[in-house]
């Protein structure tokens, strides 16, 4: 498995974190399971840690039906936020952007980073 799911208990923060290659079906299976592990939880802020992903171009309808379709078909909070560590390949760093892009367009709060600290920050003090 390309993707795994850990809760960081002190912040309450559920981390996504990707290793390699990923597919259109593996991002919306890591979306939802990511959903469904916050509710069994109680949290509804995310990091998604893409920074050893790679994301082939070939993904980006899968992308968008994330925000577009997962989130409302998984009743994800609207209260949610979510932190995206941007990949570090060059060639892949295109999702993040795109990612974020389609999520606040339709409403969901998502902001791209660079690195873990970025995204905890965020987090932690977003709307102050």
């Amino acid at each position: 498995m390309v993707w795994q799911l850990d809760l960081d208990n002190d912040a309450q923060i559920v981390v996504l974190t990707f290793n390699g290659l990923v597919t259109g079906p593996e991002l919306q299976a890591a979306a939802k399971a990511r959903i469904e592990f916050g509710k069994q939880n109680n949290v509804d802020r995310y990091i998604i840690d893409a920074a050893e992903m790679i994301a082939p171009k070939s993904t980006i309808i899968d992308v968008l039906d994330i925000p577009n379709e997962v989130y409302e078909a998984k009743q994800m909070a609207r209260s949610s936020l979510i932190a995206v560590i941007r990949p570090r390949n060059p060639a892949s760093a295109w999702i993040a952007e795109f990612y974020e892009n389609a999520s606040v367009l339709r409403g969901w709060r998502v902001r791209t980073v660079d690195d873990y600290e970025a995204a905890a920050h965020w987090l932690q003090h977003y709307g102050e």
